[in-house]
């Protein structure tokens, strides 16, 4: 059996939808007074991974990441791939590709799905030696990814002043911010920047999809097509603020 894990994109926790009230499943209502029901992954989704593909949808492209449960089960967990903006999602299709390259099929994996609030990180950068508190903060979201207890690191880095993108390299390159010419004194993100960035991370995504991680023909990998509830899927449009989070405890 195939199980579609869909991501909450303001509480950050994949969940698998149903249509009717099922056993373990919590109802659900959206904005417009549709009701649905849902069964939270609050523990993550663990299983032996099958294969990273990218999938055509109604709402858009989706990454997947299909894992063999215990059971049986292919789960496919099915990230938006795209912002709003067209480019590259950045709180967790950038988290998972930066990964992709330290993962192989075959091997247990669990998945976490993280949200950290702005009192939680700033108390988080009061507490830790050697950073910088900063004077304003936002929700900030991302994948954790863990191998037999141990987190999966990031082959991905951001860009710094110490570690510059290089072409075909391992550093991603940052995000500039340039002049808001519709709002004096503000500044906005250089889409020329942002489409660099979004390259970048599609050009490492499919080397994994058509490389490593690519999709097998046989039973070993999921074979149905991604079958994402519209609804669910709207909220995952948020772009937030692109840091270097690399040290986080999890």
């Amino acid at each position: 059996m195939t199980i579609y894990n869909q991501l909450d994109f303001k509480t950050s926790r994949l969940y698998e939808y149903s249509k009717t009230e099922k056993e373990g499943f919590d109802e659900h209502v959206n904005t417009v007074g549709t009701k649905s029901y849902r069964r939270y992954q609050n523990s993550g989704v663990t299983g032996t991974l099958a294969n990273v593909s990218v999938k055509e949808s109604k709402i858009g492209d989706q990454l997947n990441v299909t894992l063999r449960d215990e059971d049986g089960n292919y789960l496919q967990n099915q990230f938006s791939l795209y912002d709003q903006n067209g480019f590259v999602d950045n709180n967790f299709c950038e988290d998972i590709i930066s990964k992709l390259r330290n993962m192989k099929k075959g091997e247990v994996y669990t998945i976490y799905t993280w949200i950290l609030s702005p009192e939680d990180q700033r108390s988080y950068d009061e507490d830790t030696p050697g950073r910088e508190v900063r004077a304003k903060y936002y929700d900030r979201r991302g994948v954790s990814i863990k191998s037999n207890g141990e987190r999966v690191d990031s082959y991905i880095k951001f860009e710094t002043d110490d570690r510059p993108f290089v072409e075909g390299g391992n550093v991603s390159p940052k995000i500039l911010w340039v002049e808001n010419r519709a709002k004096p004194g503000k500044k906005k993100k250089s889409a020329a920047s942002s489409e660099k960035r979004s390259d970048f991370f599609i050009t490492e995504l499919m080397n994994a999809v058509d490389g490593h991680l690519a999709y097998d023909d046989t039973k070993a990998a999921a074979t149905a097509a991604a079958d994402v509830h519209p609804s669910s899927a709207a909220m995952n449009s948020f772009s937030g603020p692109t840091e270097d989070f690399e040290d986080l405890p999890f």
